[in-house]
């Protein structure tokens, strides 16, 4: 069982890589009206794509790259991440049963695709400071300390409830069931 749910999220993860792969072939991430203006206002000849990198690195040592992206490269970045949390969840899954699980218990997706979501949201937030050029460690600092408190919250106090009602719920099914027979 646990085999098949490691072998399904590496799929999925694998399928979400190739798609972002495509993605960034084909759709570029900048919003182009904006582009064309940028080449207007800083006078870049057409075909001269060294001068345009360098304005666009102006841009992104400004601090100012966030304007200048499209909903493309916003749909790209939630592919890679989704890709990261599916590949993630596998080997989590994968090593959770191999080393931390007995013979008869199960591992769980649930644990690992939180913890993958976790990463993408470590990597979201410090991608994000340094596109913005924010250099306060003390706000990154309680950022990550809140993702933590986060992940503590759910593992010790919300995630024994939800596994109390989804028993609930297995019940009442089984029950619905029977009446049914």
């Amino acid at each position: 069982m646990f085999l098949r749910t490691v072998l399904i999220s590496f799929v999925i993860g694998v399928i979400l890589a190739f798609t972002f792969g495509y993605y960034v072939n084909n759709f570029s991430p900048f919003e182009l009206s904006k582009i064309e203006e940028l080449i207007k206002k800083q006078e870049v000849e057409e075909g001269d794509f060294n001068t345009l990198n360098e304005k666009i690195s102006e841009i992104i040592d400004e601090g100012l790259i966030l304007d200048y992206i499209s909903i493309n490269g916003y749909v790209g970045y939630g592919i890679a991440m989704m890709s990261i949390v599916f590949l993630f969840a596998s080997v989590h899954i994968f090593f959770d049963k191999l080393f931390f699980k007995k013979y008869y218990e199960r591992a769980s997706f649930f644990d690992a695709f939180r913890r993958g979501l976790l990463i993408v949201a470590f990597i979201t937030i410090t991608l994000y400071s340094k596109l913005i050029l924010l250099n306060s460690t003390e706000v990154l600092a309680a950022a990550y300390i809140t993702l933590i408190a986060l992940e503590i919250l759910v593992a010790k106090f919300i995630k024994p409830d939800i596994k109390k009602w989804i028993k609930r719920v297995q019940k009442r099914i089984g029950k619905i069931n029977d009446k049914s027979k």
